[in-house]
């Protein structure tokens, strides 16, 4: 007879804690920002040099930000994505 396999679960508060731990992103960042679970999107409408500076300075603080609390954002999964209208 095999013994049978489970997958073990996270504390009930984990998600809770989490979402704590990365409220503060918020500070860093001058333009709109959203955050589902463990994936943070920033946004702004850009039509000016002054707009492409604003999301440089906030991807830049973004950085700073999880280096700082030691959780690096994935590259590999990171995406730009441009509208144009």
């Amino acid at each position: 007879m095999r013994p049978q396999l489970s997958v073990p679960r996270g504390f009930v508060w984990d998600p809770i804690l989490f979402v704590l731990y990365i409220n503060d992103i918020d500070d860093t960042v001058n333009n709109k920002i959203l955050k589902f679970a463990d994936d943070t999107k920033i946004y702004h409408r850009v039509n000016s040099v002054e707009g492409i500076d604003s999301m440089r300075v906030d991807l830049r603080n973004s950085v700073l930000w999880s280096k700082e609390r030691q959780m690096l954002f994935k590259v590999d999964k990171c995406k730009i994505m441009h509208l144009v209208q």
